[in-house]
């Protein structure tokens, strides 16, 4: 009988991702880098946890969508953490 692998849980790729980040932000010298993985609205979320920990920075990636319509439908996260952020939110264009 086989064992069947399954599929890894988003949770666990979110939480690689942040990882690698950190990593990353480490090796640039950002000494006091961490980093919070949260469940929930996203604006919301990250905002609160902003002010509890009393961050200085936060940092987000921005994909380029298609269309306008599409950018239109769904919003900016990155732009709304700009706006309600307590802290400075550069924000990182991948493709």
């Amino acid at each position: 009988m086989t064992e069947v692998q399954q599929p890894r849980a988003p949770r666990s790729r979110h939480q690689t991702w942040l990882l690698q980040g950190l990593v990353v932000a480490l090796l640039l010298g950002a000494a006091g880098a961490s980093g919070q993985l949260l469940v929930g609205e996203t604006v919301d979320e990250i905002t609160r946890h902003a002010r509890s920990v009393k961050v200085d920075l936060v940092v987000v990636g921005q994909r380029h969508r298609a269309s306008w319509a599409a950018h239109w439908w769904r919003g900016s996260i990155s732009g709304s953490l700009i706006e309600h952020s307590p802290c400075s939110v550069p924000v990182v264009i991948t493709s």
